[in-house]
């Protein structure tokens, strides 16, 4: 096509993938679950923590600081479900790898901890997520031609 005078390289176009409503994506399932209705005002708590060790010298009154460069990265939510059917959906997904993504921004792909919900007329649901270093299983390179 280009040989024929008939490409043009495209004006950039960007995109808003915020979604409308907070999501979890099930990758193990390939499905996500809109996670829309809070009991209270919404918040997400964002955190990061960093691996550091102090060692103790002798003469010396404070310690020496040594960080490695690893740091955790979590998020804690609570939301509100309708059904159990929904409730248990989310447990079930305690140590399964998932995309969560908030109306504000955030996104984070990491392992589920500590789901809970409590059993009422609805279904209060509160977890953690835990971000990993995730490669997707296709590598995009390059291509010199």
């Amino acid at each position: 096509i280009a040989d024929t005078g008939y490409y043009a390289i495209s004006e950039t176009v960007t995109v808003d993938a915020t979604p409308k409503t907070d999501c979890i994506y099930d990758m193990d399932n390939q499905i996500w679950i809109p996670l829309k209705y809070s009991q209270s005002p919404r918040t997400r708590g964002y955190r990061r923590t960093a691996q550091v060790h102090y060692n103790y010298y002798a003469g010396r009154r404070n310690p020496v600081a040594f960080t490695e460069g690893n740091i955790d990265t979590t998020v804690n939510v609570s939301y509100l479900l309708k059904t159990r059917e929904e409730a248990e959906r989310i447990l079930n997904l305690a140590g399964k790898m998932v995309l969560y993504k908030d109306t504000n921004g955030g996104v984070l792909i990491g392992i589920v901890t500590d789901p809970g919900y409590q059993s009422e007329r609805f279904y209060p649901v509160s977890f953690t997520i835990t971000g990993v270093d995730y490669n997707e299983a296709v590598k995009y390179e390059a291509v010199s031609g």
